[in-house]
């Protein structure tokens, strides 16, 4: 492998710094302040890692530049552990008095590690005897150098300990835990960047590596608020690694058994070369008649080209020679008198050692890119795999879940929702338990309705519109919100003035969601326990699981209550309308009844009537008189 080839490769390390910057510019964020001293720390960082580039740049790179970019570098990753402390105050909530003094002591180391820098300065301070121990310029510079990022961050981790030992179980305190995990990774590549060495240091390099660690965690609790606990990340993070881990392995050796029975890919040994030399010459002495005055010999041969070759008379090396770029090597050999065992083989040199390094490079990168590949194939063949072969385990899964939610008698939901907050009292360890269940409102908002309660009386309900960050939160996660969370984290800053006071008042310390599949349910608000303690960690797994037990459980009973109460106001409904029924068939045969018992009697009077206005009409002669009897 070439310096470009490894140029390349080695760039990889600063341009993720670069790339994790870029990123933190695209992710809207409202703590700009945190954002901007920690894009400051990963470009810092970057500097840092790309001073190892001046190793790989063959002639290209003059020495003035590498010895500037070495020392660039150097300095460069204490300002990046220094901004580490900066992004620390303003990540982690700390006093300001602390901050100041630690940060000032970190300038000031770093300022002094620069003024006793001999390479920049032309003075040296003369050597000293200390304890039975000579101290040397370079000594006293290394140790402030090492203090000027190991006090910062030093410094920077006992704050942010000191603030997550008083924490409660809570979204803040996972980010608090993950901030912990970057100053760990930082300390752990810091200590492998102090190992000094002329040259590529794979410990740099390995250090760079950690950093870059350190730097994606910290990018991830800045950007991210809902973080999982960071041990059950860890947990699931192994847990994902491991498959890829054994096909990393497995190919890994297939890659390495390849590599040593294909002859045609680049190898080690000198046979394939045939630049081997295994042979015996017998020089006598000159007074012999039948041997050769001469004690000179030329050997020659062909070999891979750069190889370095060692002669080797009677087991004892006595020079060395290079193949050169036609393939050939050549060496003159002089010989005194007598019997000599003559080898020529391939040397354990650095020029060898690089051609095995770049085999096992090759090797490394052909196998993790194999490994990777097909664990991605893998998890996207899985699934499609699975229900085209074995539809009926894929149903099972959905059948046995809806079964397990249906089953069962279904209480009523207050009795159901009063059941639930008595497991809860049991569990959890609480006296003091409010249960609402959700409802939509107008334009998407959410409201709480008062439902049941343990211990105190339940408030009164609150609604939270649809920009609400609470709306966003109980809607989209089961996992239980604190009280804290909400005071401290920016993401619900947007809240309204009315709703945080209402929500301080009640002095709930948890807030669990039940949700059943995509729907919000209800809200279960849990006071302090009765041990005066804090929830933790277990608490909310607890929670979070008897939460997703009793969700769809409650939410079915709420369906069947509303069925049931518009099968009662059908039913109800149904028998008025039957009984207006009866009443009108009852009125309709009395008015049939009334009609026929009335009617003789009123006809009567109309037919002595018509009559005599016959009998008028045919006794008047008078035409005038006739139309207005007619008319009548």
């Amino acid at each position: 492998m070439n310096l470009t080839q490894q140029f390349l490769i080695i760039s990889i390390l600063p341009l993720s710094f670069i790339g994790m910057a870029v990123y933190l510019l695209r992710k809207r964020t409202r703590r700009r302040h945190v954002v901007g001293r920690w894009l400051i720390t990963l470009l810092s960082a970057a500097v840092w890692a790309s001073s190892i580039l001046r190793f790989f740049g063959g002639r290209a790179f003059s020495y003035p530049l590498v010895f500037t970019w070495g020392l660039i570098g150097i300095y460069a990753f204490s300002l990046t552990i220094i901004g580490v402390l900066f992004t620390t105050f303003s990540h982690i909530d700390t006093p300001s008095n602390h901050n100041r003094a630690a940060l000032a002591v970190g300038i000031v180391l770093w300022g002094s590690s620069l003024a006793l820098e001999s390479r920049i300065w032309p003075y040296e301070i003369p050597a000293f005897t200390l304890a039975g121990q000579s101290i040397h310029h370079f000594d006293i510079w290394y140790a402030v150098w090492t203090a000027s990022w190991l006090v910062p961050l030093i410094a920077a981790f006992i704050t942010t300990q000191r603030v997550n030992v008083g924490l409660p179980n809570s979204l803040y305190r996972n980010q608090v835990q993950y901030w912990l995990l970057v100053l760990v990774f930082f300390l752990a590549g810091g200590v492998l960047n102090a190992i000094q060495q002329t040259g590529p240091s794979g410990w740099h390099q390995a250090g760079v590596l950690l950093a870059i660690i350190a730097g994606f965690v910290g990018t991830i609790s800045i950007t991210q608020t809902y973080l999982p606990d960071l041990q059950l990340g860890l947990r699931q993070f192994l847990s994902r690694l491991s498959g890829t881990l054994i096909i990393f392995i497995f190919t890994l050796a297939s890659l390495w058994f390849l590599v040593r029975i294909l002859i045609n890919l680049p190898n080690s040994t000198i046979n394939n070369g045939n630049t081997q030399v295994q042979t015996t010459i017998v020089v006598l002495e000159p007074d012999d008649p039948g041997g050769t005055t001469a004690n000179k010999f030329i050997l020659n041969g062909n070999g891979g080209p750069g190889t370095l070759l060692d002669i080797v008379i009677n087991g004892e090396p006595v020079a060395q020679t290079y193949v050169d770029a036609s393939g050939k090597w050549r060496y003159e050999l002089m010989l005194l008198p007598g019997t000599h065992m003559v080898d020529v083989h391939v040397a354990d040199s650095p020029i060898n050692s690089s051609t095995v390094s770049a085999q096992n490079l090759i090797i490394l990168i052909a196998a993790a890119v194999l490994a990777g590949l097909l664990t991605l194939v893998f998890r996207l063949t899985n699934e499609l795999m699975r229900r085209l072969f074995l539809p009926a385990l894929a149903r099972r899964t959905t059948v046995m879940t809806d079964y397990e939610k249906t089953i069962g008698y279904l209480p009523e939901p207050e009795h159901l929702g009063a059941l639930f907050l008595r497991i809860l009292q049991s569990n959890v360890g609480t006296d003091d338990v409010w249960f609402f269940v959700t409802e939509n409102g107008p334009g998407g908002q959410l409201i709480l309705r008062p439902f049941t309660s343990i211990g105190t009386e339940v408030a009164h309900g609150i609604s939270f519109a649809h920009s609400s960050p609470m709306t966003h939160y109980l809607r989209h996660n089961n996992k239980p919100l604190s009280q804290y969370d909400i005071d401290t984290l920016d993401v619900f800053a947007d809240m309204t003035a009315g709703n945080r006071e209402k929500m301080t008042a009640w002095q709930r310390m948890l807030y669990l969601p039940l949700r059943a599949g995509q729907h919000l349910v209800g809200v279960v608000a849990l006071g302090i326990k009765s041990s005066g303690e804090s929830y933790d960690r277990q608490d909310n797994d607890l929670l979070q699981q008897l939460g997703e037990q009793f969700a769809p459980l409650l939410a079915q009973a709420q369906n069947l209550d509303s069925l049931q109460r518009m099968n009662t106001y059908v039913y109800q409904e149904n028998q008025t309308l039957i009984r207006n029924k009866q009443h009108l068939q009852e009125l309709v045969g009395l008015y049939q009844q009334f009609m026929q018992l009335v009617s003789p009697e009123i006809k009567r009077p109309f037919i002595e009537i018509n009559q005599k206005m016959e009998r008028l009409q045919k006794e008047t002669a008078d035409t005038k008189a006739q139309p207005i009897i007619d008319e009548i």
